[in-house]
């Protein structure tokens, strides 16, 4: 059945007959077919492509997609690739994932893959086990970096527990991880240490010279500010160490003091008996078994 050119002039004279009625009949069903193809048509309906083609319908392809241009507002449509880069984006969103690796060497693999460390780059870890001292993370296999605090120092052993869950931040400036939410202004570490049998005779501010022994602990990742020692014997002969402190508060000059139960506050503590990693402070007894506490 094809479309007949149907007849547009008549007039109240003009006669209707079969071929009249068969013609408009006839166009009455192409009509009929043509807006049932039209109905079903998958191609080609009023220009529609699943191409991404301005001012064009849109119609899916062969993989039930549909096309669209790059969104350049707030009001256009997010395509997948946009969307994979927002989930690939580790500096608005950590990823997340449990490490491997062994010893303080941690792995971690995140999905999906970063192509390299940038700044900000945020990682949550739940570790698999402890660390013993200093450690590295490599993200997926794009190179161990060290994990730090922020103030710099490397972590001490213990400060990631197995099971634990940790949020680290990468410093393209520093080159290494950074552990939120640790190593601020405060850095604490305790033990125990036997004090030596050398005698370390002292003048006091009285002119009392006073024989005290040395206490020596070393192996720490930081310059203690404040150390508390006491003797796990008595319980007694507490000594306390303050950095820059000054005996009057009206003098100029803060230095180390040492204060100790046998004997009045006195300047005893040479600066030097204090350093980064270690500490030898004088203790009443010698070869006892001491408790400290150093704080950073």
């Amino acid at each position: 059945m094809a479309w007949v050119t149907p007849k547009t002039n008549w007039t109240a004279s003009d006669p209707i007959g079969t071929a009249d009625l068969n013609r408009i009949e006839g166009n009455e069903a192409q009509l009929r077919a043509d807006l049932d193809a039209h109905t079903a048509a998958t191609v080609g309906v009023h220009g529609a492509t699943s191409a991404a083609t301005a001012n064009r319908l849109v119609i899916r392809d062969s993989d039930a997609q549909a096309h669209f241009g790059t969104p350049t507002q707030s009001t256009h449509a997010v395509r997948k690739q946009e969307l994979d880069a927002h989930v690939a984006d580790y500096v608005r969103q950590p990823g997340f994932g449990v490490t491997g690796g062994s010893g303080n060497a941690y792995t971690v693999t995140l999905s999906p893959a970063p192509s390299a460390y940038v700044d900000g780059m945020g990682v949550v870890i739940r570790a698999n086990r402890d660390n013993t001292g200093a450690a590295t993370l490599n993200v997926n296999g794009l190179g161990a970096k060290s994990i730090k605090r922020a103030n710099g120092l490397d972590l001490a052993p213990g400060m990631l527990k197995s099971g634990g869950i940790y949020t680290l931040r990468y410093s393209a400036a520093a080159g290494n991880f950074m552990l939120q939410g640790e190593g601020g202004d405060v850095t604490l570490a305790r033990g125990t240490a036997t004090s030596s049998s050398t005698v370390l005779p002292f003048v006091n501010s009285n002119g009392w010279e006073i024989q005290w022994y040395g206490l020596s602990v070393s192996g720490l990742l930081f310059k203690p500010k404040y150390i508390l020692i006491w003797s796990l014997s008595t319980q007694m002969n507490v000594s306390i160490y303050i950095e820059n402190e000054n005996l009057d508060p009206s003098g100029s000059n803060p230095a180390p003091i040492f204060m100790s139960s046998l004997a009045s506050a006195v300047q005893l503590v040479p600066s030097a008996s204090v350093t980064f990693g270690e500490f030898t402070l004088p203790v009443g007894r010698s070869n006892q078994l001491y408790g400290w506490i150093a704080l950073g």
